[in-house]
């Protein structure tokens, strides 16, 4: 169900902005309505649809050494929508839901009640004509339940307005949007709005390529509900691409592109973007392919300011479709405020395809690659900004950094979606990287800012290995694999530590089998890095299949990871996930049950235990239709127990 809120009162909504267009335009609807005459059709209404709903929810929280949280929330409303025109339906047509709903929340025995006229509009003006223009103005109340995760209420409301510009010329839109967002029944809650506006345009070069201009422009504001933490972000982007393709005289085919991209932001991350980059595509025969790239970027911040120009070239040859044969050339440099990084590499690869008896295929690979590295100046330390991950679910929560020579100190985080700071306490510094302890439940990414060591004034030459064989049998329902690569440094000038002088090694073997109904696959290998060696052994499975007249799907696998770390040996750590679900249709009622288990056993005798279940029913009788949820997540670590339940249900009766 979506609603619009517009009073403006509460969920973080600013007065007077979408809400009062869209109240304006429904009352001056319902006022035409009265005044439509016979022979003039001012306003034509259709397909008038009502209903009654009522809902009712109940979750609760509770923590190792905390309070427990009790959340109950009821709501009873009445809906009203139908499908518009004025005057013609190729002037302005749409769909409106108007929802008079009064809702009663308590949290923690604090009670509440409101009244709201919510809607949902969305309109079409000009629709036949060369500019149409489409708003929307909508809102929505979720209930979230997350796997392994607490349950939770989002509010968002939005406004999206567009202009569009058809021609054979230079077709454009304009784009203005508007959301907030408000989540509530957590412990770490959130509010956020932001605005954007969005220029596209592609101009027609008919022959001579296709061009793609945009300017974008977003402002957000971010706050936490519970503490004073706010932040204000801003973000400009300007880009515009060139692509050309063609065919030669003789049939082959011709590619060239070309990109510029500047973009600014301002806020928790401050940085300056831009970037410059072209590429060709060329083939010379049947059987040989020519790619060449390159790219200047520049790049500022509070702490540096740095440019990099990259420069890529291969030429490949396809001998009877089952030999592959490449030559790469990579060229790089990288300048700083007071010192420069280059390098120069080239490499050969071979790649052997051979299908064999019984819908079966045989394939290998190998990849060598010699360069030579340079650092000058005075430059032991590099910012890298903003430096995107996704946010892990399960326990241990861990996050592996692109550079492992980071300094501990230099690391800050910021919730990739909510824009908002994360203090030392939400996280852990570890070998690779970091464990996450607690987040935003908006944030599905994290952004890391970092510095990171490097050896100045050293010149060093890198060689590198890598090889690959995979065989599959009987139309790929078994396959086995196995893969190896391993870089090393050699310092012809200078002094390097072990910065410079590490060597990194990857090796794993392993098989896959597809049995129809079970998928079965498992794993071993190795790994060298800067910052540890380590080994591990991965095992999966799964099945699907009808069941007791629902469909049924079961999940496991398990990791386990030994070795050793900066500092001494590592603590082995084992990961066993399981997940089971069922779907059945009784008739009218459509059942769905889920549940889940994941644990997490560390050497030093630190356990993590997390037990998600997850049923939903939902029922159609005639023009009733009702819905019932519920869910549990309990989970236990060394940092304490939790324990979280909800249950929901919600009737809705249409005439």
């Amino acid at each position: 169900m979506q609603y619009f809120l517009c009073n403006g009162k509460g969920r973080g909504f600013a007065p007077g902005r979408p809400a009062t267009f869209a109240v304006a335009l429904t009352v001056c609807l319902l006022l035409a309505t009265q005044r439509q005459a016979g022979a003039l059709t001012l306003l034509s209404i259709r397909d008038i649809s009502q209903s009654a709903g009522a809902s009712y929810f109940v979750s609760h929280a509770k923590g190792s050494g905390q309070p427990g949280e009790r959340d109950t929330s009821s709501s009873e409303d009445y809906n009203f929508g139908f499908e518009y025109s004025i005057l013609a339906p190729q002037l302005i047509k749409g769909k409106t839901s108007l929802y008079l709903e009064y809702q009663q929340d308590s949290r923690n025995g604090a009670d509440s009640s409101d009244v709201q006229l919510r809607y949902n509009i969305n309109s079409m003006l000009f629709s036949k004509d060369s500019f149409p223009v489409s708003i929307s103005a909508n809102s929505s109340r979720q209930t979230i339940s997350e796997t392994f995760g607490p349950t939770y209420s989002t509010d968002t409301d939005s406004l999206v307005s567009q202009l569009s510009l058809l021609n054979n010329f230079v077709p454009s839109s304009i784009q203005y949007s508007r959301q907030s967002t408000q989540t509530s029944g957590l412990v770490r809650n959130f509010r956020q709005s932001s605005d954007s506006f969005v220029v596209n345009a592609t101009p027609n070069l008919g022959m001579l390529g296709s061009l793609n201009l945009g300017v974008s422009m977003t402002e957000s504001d971010s706050a936490a509900v519970e503490s004073s933490l706010a932040t204000h972000n801003a973000t400009s982007l300007a880009q515009a691409s060139y692509n050309k393709t063609w065919m030669s005289p003789t049939g082959f085919s011709r590619g060239f592109g070309a990109s510029y991209v500047y973009q600014q932001a301002t806020g928790v991350v401050r940085m300056d973007n831009q970037s410059l980059s072209s590429n060709m595509d060329w083939q010379f025969g049947k059987a040989l392919q020519g790619r060449a790239t390159w790219m200047e970027t520049k790049s500022m911040s509070d702490v540096q300011e740095s440019r990099t120009r990259t420069a890529t070239g291969s030429l490949t040859h396809r001998l009877m479709g089952s030999l592959a044969t490449s030559v790469n050339l990579y060229g790089n440099e990288q300048q700083f405020d007071n010192g420069a990084s280059r390098s120069l590499s080239g490499g050969l690869a071979f790649n052997y395809n051979k299908r064999l008896p019984q819908d079966s295929n045989f394939n290998a690979g190998y990849n060598y690659g010699k360069g030579y590295q340079e650092s000058t100046g005075a430059v032991s330390e590099v910012q890298v900004t903003a430096e995107q991950h996704t946010t892990p679910l399960i326990l241990p929560r861990r996050i592996k950094l692109n550079n492992e020579t980071f300094i501990a100190d230099s690391i800050e985080v910021v919730g990739g979606q909510t824009m908002l700071p994360y203090p030392p306490g939400s996280y852990t510094v570890i070998a690779d990287g970091i464990e996450l302890i607690a987040d935003f439940a908006g944030d599905s990414t994290v952004l890391i800012s970092y510095r990171y060591r490097r050896d100045p004034s050293t010149a060093s030459i890198a060689t590198s290995h890598s090889a690959s064989t995979s065989v599959g049998l009987f139309g790929d329902k078994y396959r086995l694999y196995a893969n190896a690569r391993s870089t090393g440094q050699e310092v012809i000038r200078g002094q390097a530590t072990a910065v410079t002088l590490v060597g990194t090694s990857h090796y794993d073997a392993g098989a896959n089998a597809n049995l129809g109904r079970h998928k079965l696959g498992g794993e071993m290998g190795y790994d060298k890095t800067y910052a540890q060696n380590h080994y591990y052994i991965y095992s999966s499975w799964s099945y699907s299949a009808p069941y007791l007249r629902g469909n049924l799907s079961l999940d496991a696998s398990d990791r386990m990871t030994w070795g050793t770390q900066q500092g001494g040996a590592e603590p082995w750590l084992n990961s066993l996930g399981c997940q089971a679900s069922y779907y059945r249709n009784f008739n009218n009622i459509a059942a769905r049950l889920k549940a889940s288990y994941s644990n997490s056993l560390v050497e030093t005798g630190d356990m993590a235990q997390y037990i998600g279940l997850l049923l939903n029913l939902e029922g159609k009788f005639g023009k009733l239709t009702a819905m019932l949820t519920s869910s549990m997540n309990w989970s236990y670590s060394s940092l304490g127990t939790s324990l979280s339940e909800s249950i929901g249900f919600s009737l809705r009766r249409a005439f």
